[in-house]
């Protein structure tokens, strides 16, 4: 019986992949070149246009939050859940390999967009909006030429104000495609595994896609201006008077978002409350602490909560000391994903105290006069209290009086 041949296409399959790590491995040696020449573009009219697709808000608000909603509302809640993976893999990847180099930075730009406190190898943009990249084009295949064409632009804008060399950037681009290549083929690990998890959790899932939506969004509106202390907490007072209204009867478009998102325990006792306790934190965060901090707490809260609660489900073996209800697998993975939250803010000794302080509260149950305080209310008063003390003591002559 003969064997079959191989295909000529199935034997060079490979090929292109190599000549591409050979060509970006080159580019390291006229990096400096090739970016001299990309800074002779520099013009007025560039930078407010490629200013945008340099914002790191924007592109989480275009690749990642308005997506995420809309995958929602299709109730795609398989494909908003890796959008978020491929979002947290990339950003852990990318600042590991940061830390891992240590490549100094080119020259960089005096646009405040375009500042970075991180080392220059690989480029985080770009990791991130490639990681999402293969994941949108099969969610929203009709988009697919402008999705690729805003990442080139990401990528390109990275180069343009001077805060990466080419090869930064092309490995940026190489690490996330590689990160969202993965994530979006089931067959890579054992069949059925991202589907299984993703059915057996459903209800969970939905509800915690939906609590890191909101938590990105109202740092993005933070951000933008466009909401602050006295407005998020007006929002929490008319939310809670809509709260118990709906008590009684069912109210347009809240009562269907709470037929989907929330437990029905909790909707008989006060509906939407998770959502509207993560709004009251965020408004006294912002009244109580600097902005960076704040920012960084409701960042913790944000992706520490959801993530511990997820990775604890599905892999969670040994009990949380501080809980039997918990697991310490998830508390870990939800230190790691509030470490990357808060990092965005603030320097990273000061993530991993946000991130240390969000782990502990959220293993605890705290009980006022036997009512058990709610998580989204603690974890960003005691994390942001926290990096304020420790402010404090570091900056003080006499730290100990």
């Amino acid at each position: 019986m003969k064997k079959k041949s191989i295909a000529p296409k199935e034997k060079n399959a490979a090929l292109p992949i190599i000549l591409i790590l050979i060509a970006s491995f080159l580019l390291f040696f006229v990096d400096g070149i090739l970016l001299n020449g990309i800074q002779g573009l520099r013009h007025g009219f560039l930078d407010s246009v490629l200013g945008f697709f340099a914002n790191f808000l924007v592109i989480c608000m275009l690749f990642l939050i308005f997506p995420a909603i809309a995958l929602l509302l299709r109730n795609k809640i398989r494909e908003a859940f890796l959008l978020s993976m491929a979002f947290l893999l990339s950003c852990a990847i990318a600042i590991a390999l940061k830390f891992v180099f240590l490549r100094p930075r080119p020259q960089i730009s005096d646009a405040f967009f375009a500042q970075s406190v991180y080392y220059s190898f690989p480029s985080l943009h770009t990791m991130v909006v490639f990681a999402l990249l293969p994941l949108l084009i099969l969610s929203f295949p009709k988009l697919k030429g402008y999705l690729i064409s805003f990442s080139v632009l990401v990528g390109f804008s990275r180069l343009y104000f001077g805060v990466h060399y080419p090869s930064d950037v092309i490995f940026g681009a190489l690490f996330g495609l590689a990160i969202g290549w993965y994530l979006s083929h089931d067959h890579v690990m054992r069949p059925g595994t991202i589907r299984c998890f993703l059915d057996s959790n459903r209800f969970e899932l939905r509800r915690k896609s939906m609590h890191i939506t909101l938590g990105l969004l109202i740092v993005l509106l933070i951000q933008f201006g466009i909401l602050g202390a006295y407005s998020l907490g007006a929002l929490a007072i008319l939310g809670f008077g809509l709260s118990y209204l709906e008590r009684s009867c069912r109210l347009p478009l809240l009562s269907p978002l709470l037929d989907i998102f929330e437990r029905s325990a909790v909707r008989k006792k006060l509906p939407a409350k998770g959502m509207l306790m993560f709004i009251l934190a965020s408004s006294l965060s912002l009244f109580l602490f600097p902005k960076d901090i704040a920012l960084a707490s409701i960042m913790a809260l944000t992706f520490g909560d959801s993530i511990s609660h997820l990775f604890g489900v599905h892999f969670g073996k040994v009990i949380h000391p501080l809980s039997d209800k918990k697991f310490l697998e998830g508390a870990i993975a939800g230190f790691l994903a509030a470490s990357l939250g808060a990092l965005l803010f603030v320097p990273l000794h000061e993530a991993l105290i946000a991130a240390a302080v969000a782990m502990v509260i959220e293993g605890l149950e705290v009980r006022f006069r036997r009512i058990r305080v709610d998580d989204n209310l603690l974890i960003p008063l005691a994390a942001g209290a926290a990096l304020l003390l420790f402010r404090y003591l570091t900056s003080s002559p006499f730290p100990y009086l």
